[in-house]
């Protein structure tokens, strides 16, 4: 899978699936994979941002940003990432038009 091959040369990847949850691909540990958070659905406009959003805000907090070192990723880091993430997606999914909350 091409997803594992580029973790493999170092890169941390995310692949969002939406409603089928997301998953992590890391260099040095087996890849995670979390389930979509259950929201009532009202728009979907900016959910996929909102998911990134959370887990680039999640990584900058935790220092990965500016060490620019995904290898140092732990899947139980990758696994509260992806948490964030779906969170703050299904509450976007809640809100109508494309105000984030």
């Amino acid at each position: 899978m091409a997803c594992r091959k580029l973790a493999a040369e170092g890169r941390l990847i995310v692949l969002i699936r939406g409603a089928l949850g997301s998953s992590v691909f890391l260099p040095l540990e087996e890849g995670v994979s979390v389930p979509a958070v259950s929201a009532e659905v009202v728009n979907t406009i900016g959910a996929g941002d909102a998911f990134v959003a959370a887990i680039l805000a999640r990584l900058s907090r935790e220092g990965v940003l500016r060490r620019r070192a995904p290898a140092e990723i732990t899947s139980r880091q990758a696994r509260a990432m992806l948490n964030q993430g779906a969170l703050m997606a299904a509450r976007v999914c809640g809100q109508p038009g494309a105000d984030l909350p």
